[in-house]
């Protein structure tokens, strides 16, 4: 607005300074409508929000609460550091581990000293066992 003024005032081409004046009054109806706008709605709902002060109870509560989301804000940007830094160990330690293997196996030879996991059913599924034998004892009954 600062500027429109100044050049309503001092601008060299007549042009100019009819648009920038025409510019300075379409702020000044626009500041106009915000002082209004604050009139009506906020200065209202501040009046309201000051009478109404928290209790020191709950001051204190929102102080306890904002402390512990700053802690556990903290706290998981130091977990998700450190499960960056330990994915990088790890990965790393991995590749040595396979470079280590392949030096002990050599090359075009049979792989040594790998061990293979045994592979389980999914859970939930059903597994077959053989029926006991007829004199095997069953148990107390419940």
């Amino acid at each position: 607005m600062a500027g429109a003024r100044r050049e309503a005032e001092q601008a060299t081409h007549w042009w100019v300074r009819r648009t920038a004046a025409k510019e300075v009054a379409a702020w000044a109806e626009r500041q106009a409508d915000a002082r209004q706008s604050w009139q009506d709605h906020v200065a209202p709902e501040a009046a309201r929000l000051g009478r109404h002060r928290p209790s020191p109870q709950r001051v204190s509560l929102l102080a306890r609460l904002n402390a512990s989301v700053e802690r556990q804000a903290a706290q998981s940007a130091m977990l998700t550091d450190r499960r960056r830094v330990t994915q990088g160990i790890v990965s790393g330690l991995g590749a040595r581990v396979e470079q280590y293997r392949d030096r002990l196996d050599g090359p075009g030879r049979q792989p040594v000293g790998r061990a293979v996991l045994p592979v389980y059913p999914p859970f939930g599924t059903p597994t077959v066992h053989s029926a006991p034998a007829p004199g095997h004892d069953q148990g107390p009954d419940l």
